[in-house]
């Protein structure tokens, strides 16, 4: 039969419409080098601009009412889940054209809308399909507008991620210019979420990435109960039916079990398939170092099942974390968070220090080690404090920024204040056997011109004017029982300064810490 060759064509431009709705591009995912970043501060310049929503009217509808009938169908008609205990971590939402992925998208979706939890930030991961990236593009720049509105991009959040990530991380306008798996979780947000929340967008393809990704977004969430993760994926791509739901199931599997070490594996391999692979595995990693110990499968299902053909089709999942009560540390020994660094990381951090100190003192070197957790490698100052029946033996500190991961600055201050505070002679071997080390992580120093922004026992006092400099930590005032104003005197006399010196143009900055010791 000879075909007319208009007809050909037609049929072939039908033939990759049905491909691109299904969800575009994938085969175009793979890592090259990208250009340098064009902002890779922490800064918010260009805080008017918003990203137009580039895939209305062809993706999903264009019409505002119409595009809030079709995304509340979805979310009314997935089933309610019996309420969850803990807090709700993340989402795993597919990113196709709506007709296909929309009714499993629902099920994340509906989850959320009925969470008495309402996020205020919504960290979107996903992948870049178009824009080969081979880093990380954190858009610190611009708000995204959908036919429901225009989203606030969450500035300041996303300005502390890219400083945060110590210029691993930038913003690459190119990236996010037609980007389709960021911009499909957003009308499912405007109708699951109350208006007012921001979001932060971040694209990543390498897996390289997500353990960096999953540190400084656990120190996030650690601290901030209104900020989830939604990380954006769908899953294996244009393979038969039979055969994607066979492949799908063995992926699915793994995300359940919250096996990090296998999905990352699985996902090098090429054995288990998401196109959004390196924003599921951060999200995962997210998930561990919070206490969840699984992913709840919600929905799956393939464009086979939701009005594609079934010749080959593509899959999609929609799952959650919870980090539970349950599965998290109390005090007297599990996994629970407190602060930015878990139980197991601090008793790490505290042996690291221990360990350093007798081998400096008794041979003169620094051991080498190689931290178990990625947390320990982070950019952050810190100071260690050395007791000996509770009074101080030794105490010495750097802030940030520092170029050294925590774990080494804990070296470098454990021999400092062992050997180097000019207050106290050096420690000796025998005295190791009974101090006890404490350790403060550090945030960033602010510097303020209003005295009641200290918090007495939440924030340490650092005072400057001229070359005199003195610091004390969060816990001195505590310890002391001082209140907010004998408190700045005391830090004016740390640093060799009149007691009022705070009030007659001294410098006053206040940062805060995360302390714990070995007696906690």
């Amino acid at each position: 039969m000879k075909v007319d060759a208009g007809l050909a064509n037609s049929l072939s431009v039908l033939i990759v419409i049905i491909l691109i709705a299904l969800c575009p591009f994938e085969a175009f995912s793979k890592e090259v080098s990208a250009p340098p970043s064009s902002s890779s501060s922490g800064d918010s310049s260009g805080a008017n601009e918003v990203r137009d929503a580039v895939f209305s009217g062809a993706w999903y509808p264009s019409d505002a009412k119409e595009l809030a009938r079709v995304v509340d169908g979805y979310i009314n008609d997935a089933a309610k889940l019996a309420p969850q205990k803990g807090r709700l971590v993340g989402l795993v939402s597919p990113h196709a054209g709506f007709v296909y992925s929309g009714p499993v998208a629902g099920y994340g979706y509906e989850l959320l809308k009925e969470q008495a939890q309402k996020p205020s930030t919504i960290i979107l991961i996903g992948p870049s399909h178009r824009y080969r990236l081979s880093g990380v593009s954190v858009n610190n720049v611009e708000d995204y507008r959908t036919p429901l509105g225009v989203i606030e991009n969450d500035r300041e959040l996303s300005g502390q991620i890219i400083k945060a990530s110590s210029g691993l991380f930038g913003y690459i306008p190119n990236a996010h210019a037609r980007e389709h798996s960021l911009e499909a979780q957003l009308p499912f947000l405007q109708r699951s979420l109350p208006k007012g929340f921001k979001i932060v967008p971040i694209l990543v393809n390498n897996t390289d990435h997500s353990e960096k990704l999953a540190a400084i977004l656990t120190t996030i969430l650690g601290i901030r109960d209104d900020v989830i993760v939604v990380a954006s994926s769908d899953m294996s791509h244009y393979l038969p039916y039979d055969q994607a739901k066979q492949v799908d199931e063995q992926t699915l599997s793994i995300m359940e079990k919250l096996d990090v070490t296998g999905l990352e594996r699985g996902l090098k391999s090429d054995k288990l398939k998401l196109c959004g692979g390196a924003a599921v595995l951060t999200l995962a990693k997210i998930g561990k170092r919070l206490g969840a110990s699984k992913m709840l499968r919600l929905f799956a299902a393939n464009s086979g099942d939701t009005g594609g053909s079934r010749e080959t089709v593509v899959g999609y999942g929609s799952l959650a974390v919870f980090a539970t009560a349950s599965a998290r540390k109390t005090k007297d020994g599990g996994n629970k968070v407190d602060g930015q660094l878990l139980i197991d990381e601090k008793r790490e951090l505290l042996k690291i220090a221990r360990d350093t100190i007798v081998e400096y003192v008794r041979n003169g070197h620094v051991p080498k080690v190689r931290p178990t957790s990625e947390n320990l490698n982070m950019r952050r100052g810190a100071f260690v404090t050395i007791k000996m029946d509770g009074m101080l033996r030794g105490c010495i500190g750097r802030f940030s920024p520092v170029s050294e991961p925590l774990y080494a600055i804990v070296q470098e201050m454990a021999v400092a204040a062992s050997t180097q505070d000019p207050r106290f002679r050096p420690v000796s071997l025998s005295e190791t056997e009974d101090m006890d080390i404490e350790i403060s992580v550090l945030s960033e120093l602010k510097k303020i011109d209003d005295i009641s922004e200290i918090k007495v026992g939440v924030h340490g006092i650092e005072i400057q004017k001229g070359h005199n400099r003195g610091v004390l930590l969060p816990q001195v005032a505590t310890e002391q029982g001082w209140d907010r104003t004998e408190f700045l005197e005391n830090t004016c006399r740390k640093a060799s300064l009149p007691r009022d010196a705070y009030k007659k143009g001294a410098a006053i900055y206040i940062f805060s810490a995360q302390v714990f010791g070995e007696k906690d």
